[in-house]
């Protein structure tokens, strides 16, 4: 599953200024009932597996606003991102 705009709201199509607020700056917030159908689909037995164009190093982030909101567990597939 996508992460940005199906389960934590960051309003890609509005730009880079408010990906960034919301990304960096506010607390990551949940698409409305999207925490309800992952867990119904994890009853059934679905595994996930998460994808994002945000940088690895914020998966340890995104990791306990899973948590924190009861979003099933799974693996994630970052962007590389290195500064040089």
């Amino acid at each position: 599953s996508d992460i940005d705009d199906t389960v934590k709201v960051t309003e890609v199509p509005t730009g880079a200024e408010r990906i960034l607020s919301n990304t960096l700056l506010k607390d990551f917030v949940v698409v409305e009932g999207m925490q309800d159908l992952y867990q119904e689909w994890e009853k059934q037995g679905a595994a996930f597996h998460y994808v994002s164009s945000s940088p690895w190093q914020l998966q340890p982030y995104f990791q306990n606003f899973f948590d924190r909101v009861g979003l099933p567990g799974g693996s994630f597939h970052l962007k590389h991102f290195d500064i040089q």
